[in-house]
């Protein structure tokens, strides 16, 4: 329960705060203090911010009893102090006599937050003004003072030149030696002005103008110019990343240091000649060229590290340098035009080039090259990783099943996953429920196909997974399998009708009849494991450890598309004595492997280099009805169609890749490779969808698919209660079962719902009224395009 003396803290009542802490006696300011305290732990919205935050803090300085216990009510996270109006906290310390306005600004500086320092900086600045106490020097504070010079909170201050708001800035002389002492504030000082020199171009405003602000008031003596170029050059010395120095490298360019400033800070420029990012070294560069008056010793110890560095614009200014010091000084052209030969090796030729001319022209003879031929000293490149041993415990293949469906599919943890399921479900089935479906269960999300792909693999997995813990689910997906590898077969060629059917590669279906073949024969105990089971980290297949796994499987032979993966797996190239090996078992698989090594695996496919057109699309006069792809795709295009050896039976279609279609079909205007409703030909026929069983007749309110094949437009038509789901689905099954209530089709809805419409369209809605409207696919809501002229 909350206390209903706080109430102006809900509403942000500033005034009601002041005249609720004023006047009262120290009793009453004890227990107001309590009840504040105990209030602000039940709030239910404990977010204070603008107003609501002023009350608090108005109440906080006019009842709490000392700084801490108000720094600590008011340095919550849930407070927000960047819009408190300081003047009216001001007025309440001075009415109640309060001494430690200044303690609660230090404790409050302290808890300032590091994401964003400028939330509470004007208050607590405001405050420290108010009792005139010398300001926190903490880098938070600093930080965010430089964040009130460039965005002033109050409009007024906004106007007026920042030159000037420094110069009356009471806190610019204690916090001016810490703009150089804490890392990273020269991102924040390198702020624009706020409004441009000319109103007519407002994108030309004034930049770096802290910099030009402090050159400025150095200028006018209202700053040490020693200071500024002293904490300059240590700034830059201790380095930072660069866009961090960037405006103490504008205040050093801003201030143009003399010759005689420059010789007492000879080492430091130096130093960061030889060191420094670029833009600071051409700034240190600058300054001691305009000097000249460096010991040849020095320049020529930082020239090395300078030719060496990979900027051309620094390496041309330093052999410049060292041109014009050589010409200078010619008893030590020698000397210098050696150490100008260290730049023969820079990575531009250019600089290249000018280091040979410079060399030459003082009289250095750089020594020959010589090449010295030696063998090949790099050690063999390792052979590929053993794949990780087989998966025999449930509770390990558990993790390996929670990380595949978390993460990426990948050919070889899958691999293991269902040579593990198919080890463990022959055995110990019970063990396997156990440690299997919870895991499923919890990532039931990730086992759903995605039907804009369709090489997706999910819920295939998924339902291959739930049949080895659940065998009864096998029935529901049966179908699907054996669809599935009743497709493998060679790619067709590209039919302009209906490109889907190329979609998905060859290779591709394989390896789902493979998976879908686990599902159907999972649980089988004479399996001991997949055949196609990686040997090595690449994918690849031992020749030897498939002789064994089939030798291993005795009479009972090995399951089809399991054999043809492990057969493709196998490296290139012919085995005799282990093909004899495998003949001598005498069984249908062992005669299949001696073939396979025999022969040396697939021939090397027919490749043929075809230039293909674009399809020309039906373009309709229609605006809505173009096709505004059609234009950007390329006339022609060159592709390689290959195709088996002749005489070479490509029963999978491995070696055959037809060229895909180019441009939009003329059947449709769509791009090719669209996948269409399997209902919209027979509706484009002027024929019925089969799964319709009368025309539509609904002329508005009309789901985009319809209701007996999207189970979101058919919440349209039936309530939630009568929906037929179960709840207790696994990926690829179908509801079954219909309550006696469940609407069918195109029937109306029932009498006690009634769908959400606008007054519009209720007039238009009848009772008799079908979820499809004319001249839509009553299986998925398409409109098909008229007839061909």
């Amino acid at each position: 329960m909350t206390d209903g003396r706080f109430d102006y803290l809900k509403t942000g009542g500033v005034r009601a705060a002041k005249v609720a802490v004023t006047g009262l006696t120290d009793e009453q300011r004890r227990d107001m203090a309590k009840a504040l305290l105990v209030h602000i732990r039940g709030q239910e919205n404990p977010w204070f911010w603008e107003g609501r935050a002023t009350a608090l803090a108005v109440v906080a300085v006019g009842c709490l009893p000392s700084a801490a216990q108000a720094a600590q009510l008011l340095g919550r996270r849930s407070v927000s102090l960047r819009a408190v109006q300081t003047r009216l906290v001001v007025e309440v310390a001075r009415e109640r006599g309060v001494t430690w306005l200044a303690d609660l600004a230090y404790r409050l500086a302290d808890k300032l937050p590091r994401t964003d320092p400028d939330d509470g900086w004007e208050f607590i600045g405001g405050l420290l003004a108010a009792e005139q106490a010398p300001p926190p020097t903490g880098d938070l504070f600093v930080t965010g003072w430089v964040r009130h010079l460039a965005w002033p909170r109050e409009q007024r201050q906004r106007g007026v030149p920042l030159v000037e708001r420094l110069a009356a800035d009471p806190f610019l002389d204690a916090l001016l030696p810490r703009l150089f002492e804490v890392d990273g504030i020269g991102v924040n000082m390198s702020f624009d002005a706020l409004w441009p020199q000319d109103r007519d171009d407002p994108e030309n405003r004034e930049k770096m103008v802290l910099p030009r602000a402090l050159a400025a008031l150095a200028g006018t003596g209202r700053l040490d110019r020693t200071v500024l170029l002293d904490g300059c050059l240590s700034r830059l010395l201790r380095d930072d990343r660069p866009a961090a120095l960037r405006a103490f490298t504008a205040l050093l360019d801003q201030l143009a240091p003399t010759g005689a400033e420059v010789a007492d800070r000879a080492a430091g420029y130096l130093r960061l000649l030889a060191d420094a990012p670029a833009p600071v070294a051409t700034m240190a560069q600058k300054a001691l060229r305009q000097w000249d008056g460096a010991a040849i010793e020095d320049v020529l110890d930082a020239s090395r590290a300078v030719l060496a560095r990979p900027d051309k614009a620094l390496v041309k200014a330093q052999l410049t340098w060292l041109d014009r010091l050589a010409r200078r000084v010619p008893d030590r052209a020698a000397e210098i035009a050696e150490v100008i030969a260290e730049a023969l090796d820079h990575p531009a030729a250019d600089i290249r080039d000018r280091v040979a001319t410079l060399t030459a022209r003082h009289g250095h003879a750089p020594a020959p090259a010589v090449v010295t031929v030696v063998g090949d000293e790099l050690p063999p490149p390792a052979g590929p990783l053993p794949a990780p041993p087989p998966i025999t415990d449930p509770d390990e293949l558990a993790e390996e099943v929670g990380a595949l469906l978390d993460g990426r599919t990948e050919a070889l943890p899958l691999d293991r996953v269902l040579d593990g399921v198919v080890r463990l479900a022959g055995t110990d089935r019970a063990t396997l429920h156990r440690a299997l479906v919870p895991v499923l269960d919890r990532h039931r999300h990730s086992m759903y196909e995605h039907r804009w792909d369709p090489c997706c693999i999910c819920e295939l997995v998924g339902g291959v997974l739930y049949t080895a813990v659940e065998p009864a689910r096998a029935a529901d997906r049966r179908g699907r399998w054996q669809a599935l590898t009743a497709a493998v077969g060679r790619t067709p060629e590209p039919d302009m009708q209906n490109p889907a059917l190329t979609r998905v590669p060859a290779p591709h279906r394989l390896w789902r009849a493979r998976i879908a073949e686990v599902g159907m024969r999972i649980g089988e105990s004479a399996y001991p494991g997949l055949l196609a089971m990686p040997t090595s980290a690449t994918g690849a297949v031992d020749p030897m450890a498939l002789y064994e796994r089939i030798a291993r499987l005795g009479s009972g032979g090995p399951w089809r598309w399991d054999l043809s993966q492990a057969l493709l797996r196998l490296p290139p190239g012919p085995d005799e004595p282990l093909a004899a090996k495998a003949r001598a078992l005498r069984s249908p698989a062992g005669d299949r492997l001696a073939t396979w090594l025999r022969d040396g695996g697939l021939p090397a496919p027919v490749a043929e280099v075809l230039t293909v057109p674009r399809q020309e699309g039906y373009k309709r006069t229609a605006r809505w009805a173009t096709d505004w792809e059609y234009d950007r795709q390329p006339e022609r295009r060159r592709q390689v169609r290959l195709t088996p050896p002749e005489g070479y039976a490509d029963r999978f279609g491995l070696l055959t890749v037809p060229p895909a279609p180019c441009g939009a079909t003329r059947a449709t205007g769509r791009r090719s490779g669209r996948r269409r409703c399997p209902g919209i030909r027979a509706w484009w026929r002027r024929t019925r969808c089969p799964r319709s069983p009368a025309p539509p007749t609904r002329t508005s309110g009309a789901p985009r698919r319809c209701c007996r094949c999207s189970p979101r437009a058919a919440a349209r038509v039936a309530p939630p209660s009568t929906w037929p789901w179960r709840t207790d689905w696994g990926p690829g099954t179908r509801p079954t079962g219909s309550p006696p209530s469940t609407p069918s089709c195109c029937s109306p809805p029932p009498a006690p719902w009634t769908p959400r419409r606008s007054a519009a369209t209720s007039a238009r809605w009848s009772p008799t009224a079908t979820c499809c409207p004319p001249g839509r696919c009553p299986r998925c809501g398409t409109r098909p395009p008229p007839a061909p002229r």
